[in-house]
């Protein structure tokens, strides 16, 4: 077995909701940027996470990107968030529009693992220390079976 899947790293959960599949967007590659109303995920910049589908039944881990080794974008404006629509994709209807200050974190290396799982039951609010479980393969990473 690959010692890489065998690797336990820090989740993150993000929300799918209606109309608004930010896990999976995130995990395919179509969804850059992700944004929040704070700086609690600065200690994820440069680390590789896993992510945590939540909004949609039981949390499943669904695969990982990397967050970029940059400062978050800071939108202070609405025309400042609405501009960069293109690479967070938060629309008008979403829980998550621009309503004040946001923050987004760039994501790059998406991976969508070829079987998604439960995650933990013990996961955070926001994120869990330690997932366990395998790292599976790409189904899409750069449209090839890896």
């Amino acid at each position: 077995m690959n010692l890489k899947n065998l690797e336990m790293i820090q989740g993150l959960n993000v929300r799918n909701e209606p109309g608004f599949r930010y896990a999976d967007q995130l995990v395919d590659g179509i969804k850059t940027v992700e944004t929040r109303e704070n700086l609690r995920l600065k200690g994820l910049i440069g680390k590789t996470v896993k992510i945590i589908r939540t909004g949609e039944g039981a949390a499943q881990v669904i695969g990982e990107v990397t967050f970029k080794n940059q400062p978050p974008i800071v939108y202070d404006s609405p025309a400042k968030f609405k501009a960069d629509r293109h690479r967070h994709l938060v629309g008008n209807d979403s829980d998550y529009k621009f309503d004040g200050l946001k923050y987004g974190y760039e994501v790059t290396n998406p991976v969508r693992y070829k079987y998604a799982y439960l995650a933990p039951k013990n996961k955070g609010i926001l994120t869990t220390k330690k997932v366990p479980g395998p790292r599976f393969e790409s189904k899409t990473k750069e449209g090839q079976i890896q």
